[in-house]
């Protein structure tokens, strides 16, 4: 089934209210090595959310490449020359060893990561708690309607979402009425 995996990143709380530093994240995880390594060559980096040949997909966006140089001067432009350290909560029924890999690349662009291992149910129950671990990695299938999942995690109406942007809020709620 079509589905999707990624990092949620807040724009509620610093430092993940700058733009830098959440495009650092993107630069500093090598996505193809763990698609290769950990998951046998089975998927596919995307430039977003969407799937190929699903509604959203675009085809002229290309995802963000691996360059742990580049994350650490975004870093560092966003006035975190050191990194500094956050959380990363993922549910016990997802790969210890993916969310591992994942926080040791961010490790690598100076980005400490403690690792919180949290059982569905008290995941589920924590997506806008402040007092949560910021990063959450998720899967997301089916896929077949974007809405679903921007309705639900990026709008800043949405249920699950600790995310505000403007732009994107307006592309949202078009959506919604016109494919």
């Amino acid at each position: 089934i079509a589905g999707c995996a990624f990092v949620r990143i807040p724009t509620d709380v610093a430092p993940f209210d700058d733009a830098n530093v959440r495009l650092a994240l993107n630069h500093a995880v090598d996505v193809e090595a763990i698609i290769a390594s950990l998951l046998g060559g089975n998927g596919v980096r995307l430039p977003n959310l969407f799937v190929p040949g699903g509604l959203g997909y675009d085809e002229g966006l290309a995802p963000h490449q691996y360059d742990p140089e580049l994350a650490k001067q975004l870093l560092a432009d966003a006035g975190y020359p050191d990194g500094f350290s956050t959380r990363l909560a993922y549910t016990t029924g997802e790969r210890a060893d993916l969310v591992a890999a994942i926080a040791g690349q961010l490790a690598a662009a100076g980005i400490d990561v403690e690792l919180e291992p949290v059982e569905t149910a008290t995941f589920n129950a924590t997506w806008q708690d402040p007092e949560a671990a910021p990063l959450r990695l998720l899967t997301w299938r089916p896929l077949f309607d974007p809405y679903t999942l921007l309705s639900l995690v990026i709008s800043n109406t949405g249920f699950l979402s600790r995310y505000d942007n403007a732009e994107a809020q307006a592309l949202i709620e078009a959506g919604a009425i016109e494919p």
